[in-house]
């Protein structure tokens, strides 16, 4: 069995977490302890917190190890490895009973006596001067973690290798490092192997949500992709810039700021190309007069928009659900946009190519919101089972055509792209497809007119595009009990504390307080009846959200009159647990 702290809320998982100043390879040894646990076969939750500085600042990962798939962080720690002072004096509160701190010899202890914690000293100082190198750290926490928890040193030491693979050196210095800290402290118990199952191939993917985005959007088709480096979606630069040196049909472009990289990719996107964008919320600003660019001229265009908590800088490196009034509504005047909130990293990958097919087809913009803490946070996961979510033909262009029916041209021979009922558009150099593409007020064939009859065909033919999303949109669905005493609502990525927290409220089998949960994705185009239906048949309702002004709440009571005022609100940069978002669904329970 996986070792716990005997708390019912806790029972099914274990959390080892690892911290230290920026700089000192802590993320590098947090994807090893993953890369261990994953070859045990167990499933994995992995998120980081780190500082905006480059060096000096305090960083931590904390991994979430079960024989279940879990989807959030706890509030508990049950191996904390401390590699200086900050670490312990800051998390070692967490701790659970009868858990485990790995330390170094040379910092102070002041541990809560009524916790039974096993201590365990590194002499970190003295490895360092045996082995004549500095910044170890993490080489030496690794291998002193192997062997406290009788994992075969064997696997860390494979593990390591393929790691650094090509960097026989560095490899070489780390596995010395690791061995001397294996050596150094003894085994308190022996964590299992999980035997393979049929369920067992669940684990072959590990990924995070810019990953998961990356992957979704190559398995749609993107052949463009342009960004200003920007956390929390800087990943997804990364990801893609490693596949284009592969890849030819891909191309990749750091641009000197959001501006360019909008106009960059909508001139993709005019030209052919499967064509993305991404963004925190300070660059989405920028790119917003854009935005009305691809509404008037109606370019299909896929934009990243990941959140963190303003305003201003704010928190750059925090996390937040602050965007949604803003990304709502963005733009001069009115022009439909797609905004999908992917829920869980899965989403991140199935709702990215659902954008590209609803921006190809409806020729329009589809913004996929996300926040850091969903983007940055890593899981395990079988990639492959995804397709049944949504899929579509990823080769064949939508609405885009070789020829053009002469019947479509006007008398000056030009295409009737913009025509009322035209749902097809062409491509420069498409033989008789030519067109004007204008940011002003246009015609069937893109020339500027002030006409009023025009114009108000033109907006019919653009706002109607919205009527025809929804339909291809699925149909929200409540989670768990369809009779419910309570019934929470939110967004995000709160999604995976709430599961789990509604989960263990529902296991206590108290027969009048069960509780349930709707999930809303799509922003826009809003689902005002199916969402209202639901909520109308609610007992009592209650809103989660990573704001401090209830955004959702704003949007559902503008969309369907319901005001939900029982609220459950943060903006401190930080995420909600599952022991958060448990303890106060209790509290507000008994207060019923």
């Amino acid at each position: 069995m996986i070792p716990n702290n005997d708390l019912d809320i806790n029972q099914n998982s274990y959390v080892i977490r690892i911290g230290g100043e920026a700089g000192w390879g802590i993320a590098s040894a947090a994807d090893i302890i993953a890369k261990l646990f994953m070859k045990l076969n167990h499933h994995l939750f992995s998120s980081k917190e780190y500082m905006s500085q480059i060096k000096k600042g305090h960083n931590f990962h904390t991994i979430r190890i079960s024989k279940q798939q879990v989807h959030a962080d706890l509030n508990k720690i049950d191996l904390l490895l401390a590699l200086d002072q900050t670490t312990l004096d800051t998390h070692q509160n967490l701790v659970s009973d009868k858990g485990i701190i790995l330390h170094d010899d040379k910092v102070k202890i002041n541990i809560e006596q009524s916790k039974k914690i096993n201590l365990i000293q590194i002499p970190l100082t003295k490895i360092e001067e045996k082995l004549k190198e500095k910044n170890i750290h993490n080489a030496v926490y690794l291998g002193s973690l192997t062997k406290v928890l009788g994992i075969d040193y064997a696997l860390l030491r494979k593990i390591i290798k393929e790691r650094f693979v090509g960097k026989e050196k560095l490899a070489s210095k780390l596995l010395l490092a690791a061995k001397e800290g294996y050596d150094a402290v003894n085994k308190i118990q022996d964590f299992p192997h999980q035997e393979e199952n049929q369920d067992s191939k669940i684990i072959s993917d590990f990924l995070d949500g810019n990953e998961a985005i990356t992957k979704g959007a190559l398995k749609a088709g993107l052949t463009f992709h342009v960004q200003y480096p920007m956390t929390p979606v800087s990943g997804i630069l990364h990801y893609l810039a490693k596949e284009a040196i592969k890849n030819k049909n891909l191309t990749v472009v750091q641009p000197e700021d959001e501006i360019a990289g909008i106009n960059f990719a909508l001139g993709a996107s005019y030209a052919g190309k499967r064509a993305m964008t991404a963004t925190a919320g300070g660059g989405f600003a920028l790119m917003v007069e854009s935005l009305g660019l691809a509404g008037v001229a109606e370019i299909p265009l896929v934009l990243i928009e990941g959140q963190r908590p303003g305003p201003g800088t704010g928190l750059p490196t925090k996390t937040e659900q602050g965007d949604l009034k803003f990304v709502l509504s963005a733009g001069v005047g009115d022009f439909p946009k797609i905004v999908i909130a992917p829920t869980t990293i899965e989403e991140c990958y199935t709702e990215t190519k659902r954008a590209f097919y609803l921006a190809e087809k409806y020729q329009t913009l589809a913004i996929i919101l996300v926040d850091k803490h969903l983007v940055e946070s890593v899981k395990t996961f079988n990639l492959a089972d995804l397709e049944k979510d949504f899929t579509f033909d990823y080769e064949k262009r939508i609405n885009i055509i070789n020829q053009v029916d002469p019947s479509k041209l006007n008398s000056d021979g030009l295409f009737k792209r913009y025509e009322k009922d035209e749902t097809q558009r062409t491509i420069p150099g498409t033989e008789n497809g030519m067109y004007t593409c204008a940011g002003d007020e246009h015609d069937s064939v893109g020339e500027i007119t002030e006409d009023r009859d025009i114009r108000n065909q033109m907006m019919q033919k653009r706002m109607n595009k919205l009527n025809l999303i929804k339909k291809e949109l699925p149909v929200p669905k409540l989670i768990g009990p369809e009779d419910a005493d309570l019934t929470i609502v939110s967004w995000g990525s709160n999604h995976g504390a709430i599961i789990e927290a509604m989960e263990l409220l529902n296991s206590e089998n108290k027969i009048n307080q069960k509780v349930n949960f709707l999930s809303i994705k799509y922003m826009a185009p809003f689902q005002e009846n199916e969402i209202k239906e639901i909520l109308e048949k609610a007992k009592q309702l209650i809103l989660i959200e990573n704001n401090y002004s209830a955004q959702l709440a704003c949007l559902i009571r503008e969309k369907t009159g319901i005001n939900i005022e029982n609220q459950i609100l943060r903006s401190d940069g930080r995420t909600f647990t599952v022991d958060d978002v448990y303890n106060q669904i209790k509290q507000k329970q008994k207060q019923t």
